[in-house]
């Protein structure tokens, strides 16, 4: 069903492609599928529905219906408008450490009036305080990092909070990880404080061959193999060698 919904919207994608170039745009608004979507500029909500909805990437099997998610990397809040639409009795904890998309986000759940959502302007990482966070130029654009070749020449500095105490304080269904290169340190965290087992279920965008993480994937899914999890790659390329945004999708039997 969501693969039609996302062809209602394919007539505006060369409209937004051609706007995407402009980085100084005020904020635009777009009303798709029951849903009004806030944003900087067409192309991030073209490119969102792409790959949130058409993909269906985060679609949670045999789960009940109140779950309790933890969203890390939010962005504008397309995720958690998914997970809403699909989970309206969900509960959410959303983190988005850029202060630009943050905004989108907050003025998504507003509008599309998202009931028991949490946001937080706060970056997971595996220490509580502040890091360095690298935008890209234009302020509402995917690109944002604290690996520096992965954001962009825009420095700021961002609350850093450990994803393990929000793991200890309440139980949670499943964890959905998009952090632009920085889930190596979040699993140092959970696994450093023992909690990588206190959810059963993660759903990980995987940043592969990143410059300063070459040919680290292996260790990062050994530390899940080692815990007991099962797990489900998804990915693909056209260059050998090129980043990859690779999709991995662990669960505890």
């Amino acid at each position: 069903i969501l693969k039609k919904i996302f062809y209602v919207f394919r007539g505006m994608l060369p409209l937004s492609l051609k706007v995407r170039t402009l980085s100084d745009l005020a904020d635009v608004q777009v009303k798709w599928n029951g849903l009004t979507i806030h944003a900087q500029n067409y192309g991030v909500i073209a490119f969102l529905i792409k790959e949130i909805f058409e993909k269906n990437e985060y679609h949670i099997q045999n789960k009940p219906k109140d779950l309790t998610i933890i969203d890390c990397g939010s962005n504008i809040g397309m995720s958690v408008l998914y997970f809403k639409k699909l989970y309206p009795e969900s509960k959410i904890i959303a983190f988005e450490p850029n202060p630009f998309s943050f905004k989108s986000l907050e003025e998504n759940v507003r509008v599309n009036n998202c009931k028991n959502v949490e946001l937080r302007n706060e970056a997971v990482s595996n220490e509580d305080g502040h890091l360095a966070f690298y935008l890209n130029e234009n302020p509402n654009s995917l690109r944002a990092s604290f690996n520096e070749s992965r954001g962009g020449e825009k420095e700021l500095l961002v609350k850093t909070v450990k994803l393990s105490d929000v793991l200890k304080s309440q139980d949670v269904d499943v964890v959905k990880i998009d952090v632009e290169g920085a889930e190596h340190q979040v699993l140092k965290d959970l696994v450093e404080t023992n909690t990588l087992t206190k959810c059963k279920h993660y759903m990980i965008e995987y940043h592969h061959n990143l410059e300063t993480e070459a040919g680290s994937m292996t260790n990062f899914i050994r530390a899940f193999e080692d815990a007991g999890f099962r797990y489900s790659v998804r990915c693909g390329f056209k260059k050998f060698g090129e980043f990859q945004d690779v999709f991995l999708e662990f669960r505890m039997p």
